[in-house]
């Protein structure tokens, strides 16, 4: 199932009552129930081995409000090091519990990895697999994700899964979509695409290739959501972990994560958020620019200095609750450039 939403940032043009609410903003995270991990006692994870790098502390016995986790490449050093200093950051809020994770590979050589056990050192955020980082294996780096997840940070009330190159506006999210997500349970808020729109890849000789056993019969994909956002509910993660058991290994990762693993017992929720979406990077820093209610909270942020720009824009442009809630301080003492 699907639903379709366009929520702006102008107070003005919500309604009353999720207004109200927001002054209430707790009950967002606090109310929600306590989930219960998967375990499958009788066999190892088909996909899932080793780690090299697990940071099982990370989320610990404390409360995590938010998971932010991110498939990243192992050479993006600067893309993650933005992250952390911008909206990705764990001071955005003054009440608000993030914790934020990258998902690496493995680097080609020795070097390459003494950089990411030092990069891992001093900030304990990197989970990597003992797989080759490649673009094949971002599926790879989706399973483990919810293996991770799933046995150590499982009190995380929500997740968002982006990729390194992608901004969101955390405020916006926080302020506008997670109250939508906050009354629902396994429910994902994304660029949605409906059953049926997608052709299945069915040549062997293309990286897209999809084995005829996988969607036995069908040409096109179900339900699935585009990666490069997504904000879901923290009760999915057992239901996706238990799934990826069964499910094998396929080359579009976001058909997996999201398409495939729930695919037979067709537990996910969905709620289209694309026109809150946009991979041009002009027109996010246009609307971001400009004087018109926020609208875009996630923009394509690839090109050098363009995260920067987005992170200073948002905060000349809080709303009176994220002024409240944001540690203005921290966040502006964080920043690298100061100015556009």
């Amino acid at each position: 199932m699907s639903a379709s939403v366009l929520v702006p940032s102008d107070d003005r043009s919500l309604p009353d009552v999720i207004d109200q609410s927001k002054e209430n903003f707790r009950e967002w995270f606090d109310n929600r129930t306590d989930v219960e991990p998967y375990v499958n006692e009788n066999s190892d994870h088909p996909v899932v081995k080793d780690f090299i790098i697990t940071n099982s502390g990370l989320c610990g016995d404390s409360s995590v409000d938010i998971l932010i986790y991110f498939h990243s490449s192992w050479k993006n050093t600067e893309r993650r090091r933005l992250l952390r200093e911008t909206w990705a950051s764990k001071s955005v809020f003054q009440n608000i519990s993030i914790k934020t994770i990258f998902i690496l590979g493995k680097p080609p050589d020795e070097k390459s990895q003494f950089a990411i056990d030092l990069e891992n050192v001093v900030h304990r955020d990197i989970i990597q697999g003992d797989f080759i980082d490649s673009f094949k294996n971002l599926t790879l780096k989706s399973a483990m994700a919810i293996h991770w997840i799933n046995s150590y940070c499982l009190q995380a009330r929500y997740i968002i899964k982006a990729d390194d190159d992608i901004f969101v506006n955390i405020f916006k999210i926080v302020e506008d979509f997670i109250p939508l997500l906050s009354y629902r349970n396994h429910t994902v808020l994304c660029h949605f695409h409906r059953a049926g729109a997608s052709t299945i890849v069915r040549n062997p000789k293309s990286k897209w290739y999809i084995p005829l056993n996988v969607f036995e019969g069908e040409d096109h994909f179900p339900q699935f959501c585009s990666g490069y956002v997504a904000i879901f509910t923290g009760d999915l993660i057992p239901l996706l972990y238990e799934s990826s058991f069964r499910a094998p290994v396929i080359p579009v990762d976001d058909v997996y994560m999201f398409g495939l693993l729930p695919y037979e017992q067709q537990f996910m929720e969905f709620i289209d958020i694309r026109q809150n979406l946009t991979l041009n990077k002009n027109l996010g820093l246009k609307q971001y620019g400009g004087s018109e209610p926020l609208t875009y909270v996630g923009a394509n942020a690839w090109d050098i200095g363009n995260m920067e720009k987005f992170w200073a824009l948002t905060l000349n442009k809080l709303t009176p609750w994220g002024k409240r809630r944001a540690a203005i301080s921290v966040l502006r003492d964080n920043m690298g450039p100061r100015s556009l």
